[in-house]
């Protein structure tokens, strides 16, 4: 076995000259201590790179000073919030609003009220047979009605052919043109004829539709008021003529005018 030797100690005076001989040889051989190495880096990083800064601390007051960048960043907004806001709307002035208020009208003869359920209608004779022809125009048709209820009939005739359908049909809502007597009426004559139906147990009718209604009242009306200027007054009856070329196919032959009071 080999003893270690015991480690020899050296004087103070030897690790003093060990310490300054190290340092002269690390100077003789060119070798800079490591803080001068670092001080060398730093000073050759700001000759190198200083010139690219964006800035340069020795450049004169003259000098036009560097574009300031703005940045942009794009603003998303909703559809909404582009659209145009409605334009207020312009209130007319107070004399714009007395002008258009129309005038209050006066019970003048053309406010002339034609009550058909009130009035008295009657009939030329038909000489050449035109209610057919007025009753095929106008959408109507031909009704043998029920004597005791004159809202029911009993038979039913159409264009073309007008034969009579037998029924039991509530017409209370249909315009009825009272057709008296029955046998005065040529088409209802050769109606009975074919079918063998008596009249005298019928009421005989041509029904029409609202909007005949409402051209049989404008004629009515139209006749009354072509006469003399009269106020206060309505009319009880009136006298009519089929005739296809006419309004409605019936031709106010003459009204009977009298006093509201």
């Amino acid at each position: 076995m080999n003893t270690p030797l015991p480690a020899r100690k050296l004087p103070a005076d030897d690790y003093g000259f060990l310490k300054l001989r190290g340092a002269l040889e690390w100077e003789a051989a060119g070798k800079l201590p490591y803080k001068s190495l670092s001080i060398c880096a730093t000073l050759q990083f700001i000759l190198i790179f200083c010139p690219l800064l964006p800035f340069n601390f020795g450049e004169s007051a003259d000098e036009t000073p560097p574009v300031k960048r703005e940045s942009m960043a794009p603003i998303f907004m909703s559809a909404t919030s582009v659209r145009q806001k409605p334009k207020p709307m312009i209130q007319p002035s107070p004399e714009l609003i007395v002008q258009q208020i129309p005038e209050p009208q006066s019970s003048a003869p053309s406010e002339l009220a034609i009550d058909l359920s009130s009035l008295e209608l009657s009939f030329a004779d038909d000489i050449s047979g035109f209610l057919p022809e007025v009753v095929r125009k106008y959408g109507g048709e031909l009704a043998l009605l029920d004597l005791q209820d004159k809202t029911i009939a009993r038979y039913l005739m159409k264009p073309p052919y007008w034969e009579a359908q037998e029924c039991v049909r509530d017409v209370s809502r249909r315009f009825r043109l009272i057709m008296e007597p029955s046998r005065k009426w040529e088409v209802f004559r050769t109606i009975a004829e074919k079918s063998g139906v008596d009249l005298a147990q019928y009421q005989a009718s041509a029904l029409f539709d609202a909007v005949f209604r409402r051209c049989l009242q404008s004629a009515i009306r139209d006749r009354a008021l072509s006469g003399p200027r009269q106020t206060e007054i309505h009319v009880t009856a009136a006298r009519l003529a089929f005739a296809p070329n006419q309004p409605c196919g019936v031709e106010v032959l003459e009204v009977t005018l009298a006093s509201n009071n």
